[in-house]
C-alpha cells in the first residue's frame, strides 16, 4: 500500500514544486490543501503518514493544525514544517509540538528530498509496527487445532516465548505454518513489542543478502552511493525470521555465527562493528542434519541455531485438525471478502479428511479461497473440491476393501476425529459440543458411547 501524503500551502507555486518532488520520489497518494481547516478535516476523515505543513496560513496557523492534529491523529502522522528562511524560533516551536523535521524557503528539491527520504522510512516503519500490532492479538490463535501433535508446537512456542535470547530453529514441510509459529514465538516474548523481521534467505540473491542482513557502508560497492542500515539493525529490540535457513551460503554462515556469539554486525565495507540486540528464530524446511553430514552447512551454527526446536506437523499427521481448519478458514476467507460461507457437505468432508495434503495447511487454505470465490453460500460437494487424478492418489483410502467398507472406515476415523477434537475444544461438555456441531445432545451421546469417547467427556 502507498504513503498517503498532504501538502498544506497557500502557495500554488509552492504546492506543485512540492508535488513534483513526491512524484519523482515514489508513488504516493497525494493530496493539497491551500488552507489549514479544510486540511485538518481530510485529516480526522481520512488520516495521513506524512504532511508538509507551511507554519504561515490564510486561515489559521499551522501551529494550530499541528495542535489539532496531535488531538485527533495522535502521533499517526510524521509533521515536515516548512518555515521561512532563518526563522528558527518557529522551526523550535514546531520541533515540541512533534514535529518530525522542517525545511526552509527558499525551497530546494535536493533538501526537501533528504527530509522526505528520512520520513518515508520512518512512516513504512511505523506501518509495519501497527501491522505486527494488529497480528498481536491473533498469531497463536491462528494456530488452528486441537490434536496432540499441534498441542506439542503450542507447548514449544509458550516454553521458546519465556526466553529473551536463545535461537530457535522450526523445522518443518513447506507450507506447514512456521513463519505463523515464529511470529507466535516472537509476540508471546518480552521481545513482543520490538520489530518482528522476516527474510527469506532463498528469495535475496547470494551477492546481495549480505548487505541486505548486515548493511553496507557508502562506496561499499559499485552503485552504492550512500550507506544503509541491514536488517539486523531494523531488527533491534526484537525478533529476525530468517526463512530457509539451509539456503544461506557458507561464507554468510561463519557471519551469522559471529554475531550469534557476540551480537556485533559489520556492515560491507565498514570498518565500524555495530552492536544490536535481535533475537534469531530460523525455519527450515530441509534436513540440517544431513546438510551438516554433505558439508554444505555449518556444524557450529546449526547447534548455535538449534538451542530450542519446534517441529510443525505436515497436515497428514493431524488429520483431526482438518475439519476445524476448514471450518476456520471458510469463515475467515468469506468475512474478508463480505460473501456468504460455503457449508461442507458429509461427502466432501469423507474426501477432506482422507486427503494427504502434500501443500499442508496452505493448500487448504488456498481451497478454501476457491471455494469461497466459486460458491458462496453453497453446499460443497466433492465435485467443487476438483481433485486431479493424481490428488486422488493421495487421498488416504485402503483401495483393497470393497467401496462401502472403505468409505465407512474413512467416515469413522472423521468421526472419531472430529468429536474428539470438537469435544476437547469445550473441556468435555458435551452440551456446548453439539450446539457448536448443530446436532442434538442425545445423538452425541451415542456417538461418544459408539466410538469409547468417554475420556474425552466430562458431562
Amino acid at each position: 500500500m502507498s504513503l498517503r501524503l498532504v501538502i498544506v500551502d497557500d502557495d500554488p507555486a509552492i504546492r506543485k514544486l512540492l508535488s513534483n518532488i513526491l512524484t519523482k520520489c515514489g508513488d504516493f497518494q497525494i493530496v493539497e490543501f491551500g488552507e489549514g481547516k479544510p486540511a485538518l478535516e481530510h485529516l480526522e476523515k481520512v488520516g495521513a503518514d506524512i504532511v508538509l505543513l507551511d507554519l504561515l496560513l490564510p486561515d489559521t496557523s499551522g501551529f494550530e493544525v499541528m495542535e489539532g492534529m496531535n488531538r485527533l491523529l495522535a502521533d499517526e502522522a510524521l509533521t515536515i514544517v516548512i518555515t521561512g528562511h532563518g526563522d528558527m524560533e518557529k522551526a523550535i516551536r514546531s520541533m515540541r509540538l512533534g514535529a518530525f523535521d522542517f525545511i526552509t524557503k527558499p525551497i530546494h528539491a535536493e533538501v526537501v528530498e533528504q527530509a522526505l527520504k528520512r520520513a518515508f522510512r520512518t512512516a513504512r516503519l511505523k506501518r509495519a509496527m501497527e501491522l505486527q500490532r494488529n497480528l498481536k492479538h491473533s498469531a497463536m490463535e491462528r494456530i488452528i487445532g486441537e490434536s496432540e501433535a499441534i498441542k506439542e508446537v503450542k507447548r514449544r512456542i509458550v516454553t521458546s516465548a519465556r526466553d529473551r535470547f536463545a535461537s530457535v530453529l522450526i523445522t518443518g514441510e513447506s507450507g506447514t505454518g512456521k513463519e505463523l509459529a515464529a511470529r507466535a514465538v516472537h509476540e508471546l516474548s518480552p521481545r513482543g513489542e520490538g520489530p518482528f523481521v522476516p527474510v527469506n534467505c532463498a528469495a535475496i540473491p547470494e551477492a546481495l543478502l549480505e548487505s541486505e542482513l548486515f548493511g553496507h557502508a557508502k562506496g561499499a560497492f559499485t552503485g552504492a552511493d550512500r550507506a544503509k542500515s541491514g536488517l539486523f539493525a531494523l531488527a533491534d529490540g526484537g525478533s529476525m525470521f530468517l526463512d530457509e535457513i539451509g539456503e544461506m551460503p557458507m561464507s554468510l554462515q561463519a557471519k551469522l555465527l559471529r554475531y550469534l556469539d557476540d551480537g556485533m554486525v559489520l556492515p560491507l565495507g565498514s570498518t565500524r562493528w555495530i552492536r544490536t540486540d535481535v533475537r534469531v528464530i530460523a525455519a527450515t524446511n530441509k534436513e540440517l542434519e544431513k546438510a551438516v553430514e554433505e558439508g554444505t552447512f555449518r556444524t557450529d551454527l546449526y547447534y548455535r541455531l538449534s538451542v530450542i526446536e519446534i517441529r510443525m506437523p505436515p497436515l497428514r499427521e493431524r488429520k483431526e485438525d482438518v475439519v476445524l481448519l476448514m471450518e476456520h478458514h471458510l469463515s475467515d476467507q468469506a468475512a474478508r471478502r463480505g460473501l456468504a460461507k460455503p457449508r461442507l457437505s458429509d461427502e466432501a468432508m469423507e474426501l477432506l479428511v482422507a486427503y494427504k495434503w502434500p501443500g499442508n495447511v496452505r493448500e487448504l487454505v488456498n481451497l478454501c479461497v476457491k471455494l469461497v470465490v466459486e460458491h458462496p453460500g453453497e453446499v460443497v460437494k466433492p465435485e467443487h473440491l476438483a481433485f486431479s487424478g493424481t490428488d486422488r492418489e493421495r487421498l488416504d483410502v485402503d483401495v483393497n476393501l470393497p467401496y462401502d467398507m472403505a468409505k465407512r472406515r474413512v467416515m469413522e476415523r472423521f468421526t472419531v476425529n472430529y468429536f474428539s477434537a470438537l469435544l476437547a475444544r469445550h473441556g468435555g461438555n458435551v452440551s456446548a459440543a453439539a450446539r457448536e456441531a448443530g446436532i442434538e445432545r442425545s445423538y452425541l451421546h451415542r456417538i461418544i458411547k459408539k466410538y469409547g469417547l468417554k475420556e474425552a467427556a466430562s458431562r
